[in-house]
């Protein structure tokens, strides 16, 4: 197993602030707890909301009108994050391609740049902060339920979480994409391509 840097902080991260929280709900002394297991069950607790984010992704991207790949590719946006080059792409893909079956093929070409993957980890690491927060939300509830200034503060810090997972989101799917046509086009790959011919070059 491979531990790289933004894999384990979009564990540990979320992990310690669920840890956290879970201590002060249990009015437990945290200095108590030595070091080791705190880190331990904090890797296992972000472990968790990792998968959480995963298996609550589809209703994220209905939270942001749809997946990131479909929207840039049909000329929407987030923010500034857009994607302007998709007649270069078709051009190089096939004219005939459907929006999905374009960026999975993309997302082949570009599985192996290292920027691709720095940039996923960031979206991943983005997606568990946003669960976490909603998490730690839910989990402070029952003790602060009548604390007006406590809810305020919490739904803040989950839409600021939550549009800056969408933010990694729509880069991730930028980068892809243009990741793509640099590799077509570094391997002279200038004239429209059949699908087919695409997915058996890249098999």
């Amino acid at each position: 197993m491979n531990f790289n840097l933004y894999s384990t902080l979009s564990q540990l991260v979320p992990g310690f602030i669920l840890f956290i929280i879970v201590v002060h709900v249990l009015k437990l002394d945290i200095n108590a707890i030595p070091a080791l297991p705190s880190t331990a069950v904090a890797y296992v607790l972000g472990y968790f909301i990792n998968a959480i984010g995963g298996w609550a992704e589809n209703m994220m991207f209905k939270s942001w009108g749809g997946e990131p790949a479909t929207q840039l590719l049909e000329g929407k946006h987030c923010g500034r994050i857009k994607f302007s080059e998709l007649d270069k792409l078709k051009r190089l893909v096939g004219e005939n391609v459907e929006n999905k079956e374009l960026f999975q093929t993309t997302m082949r070409l570009a599985n192996g740049n290292d920027l691709v993957k720095e940039i996923n980890a960031s979206y991943i690491f983005s997606r568990s902060i946003f669960v976490a927060a909603v998490v730690g939300y839910l989990a402070l509830l029952y003790v602060y339920f009548n604390n007006s200034l406590f809810h305020i503060a919490s739904i803040t810090i989950i839409v600021m979480a939550w549009y800056r997972a969408k933010e990694r989101g729509f880069y991730y799917v930028k980068e892809v994409l243009r990741t793509s046509i640099n590799i077509l086009e570094k391997e002279n790959q200038f004239q429209p391509m059949q699908n087919s011919e695409i997915l058996q070059k890249i098999a």
